[in-house]
């Protein structure tokens, strides 16, 4: 047993470093100059993604506030303020030493890898296949959309990841009927929703229509209608 799970965590290792590599290769030559360029368009959202990520590290570090108000703008009175990209903006806090050009290509880094990972779970879920996981985080990863996201700038776009650890956690909580994975489900969709507003509506409609899909389950189905309600 103890070799096996050694087997399959070096696997799982396996894969992590195969999506993190794909991420480098289809963002390259960024890694080449990581501090020169930010990746994105210079006519999309970029540099509003740039000042939040800037914003959630000084209001803590240089201005000791949290990042909710400032006074940058209507000054003196200053003004409310919503941190938009909140996850992206914990990873810039807790890199106070980082130049914004090249924390900004690591969170894009990070969040297409772990878009892969996630996918590739998602595709094990469905198809029970390892090969059919590795494609789908694979296409996922490589996806028109994960390539606009990065193109956009839109930095709380980037944690794609959410709808397929979302869904993954949807099927095999339908599968099972056992409560971790209706809280997994539900943990899914609060962090979602506070990550991106649109990803948390676009995996918070898709798992109400799932759950309408797959209601009927005979004897079952109180309980699982129980389970369904208690994650929404």
């Amino acid at each position: 047993t103890t070799v096996s799970m050694i087997k399959r965590h070096r696997v799982v290792l396996m894969e992590a470093i195969g999506f993190l590599a794909l991420a480098l290769l289809l963002t390259f030559p960024m890694v080449l100059k990581p501090s020169e360029a930010a990746l994105g368009s210079l006519h999309a959202d970029g540099m509003k993604h740039l000042w939040t990520l800037w914003w959630m590290r000084a209001s803590l570090w240089e201005y000791g506030d949290f990042p909710y108000q400032t006074d940058l703008v209507n000054f003196p009175i200053g003004m409310d303020l919503y941190p938009i990209e909140p996850l992206n903006g914990a990873v810039a806090f807790l890199l106070p030493w980082a130049n914004i050009l090249l924390l900004s290509n690591i969170l894009v880094i990070i969040n297409m890898t772990l878009t892969g990972i996630a996918g590739a779970w998602f595709g094990r879920v469905l198809s029970g296949s390892r090969l059919g996981g590795i494609v789908s985080g694979v296409l996922l990863e490589g996806s028109a959309v994960m390539a606009f996201f990065v193109h956009v700038g839109v930095g709380e776009l980037h944690h794609l990841w959410w709808l397929p650890l979302g869904l993954g956690a949807l099927v095999n909580a339908r599968r099972s009927m056992q409560w971790r994975w209706f809280f997994a489900v539900s943990f899914c969709l609060v962090g979602a929703m506070l990550s991106c507003f649109y990803l948390g509506f676009f995996l918070a409609m898709a798992t109400a229509l799932w759950a309408l899909a797959t209601l009927w389950a005979g004897r079952e189905t109180p309980k699982l209608f129980l389970r369904y309600a208690v994650a929404a």
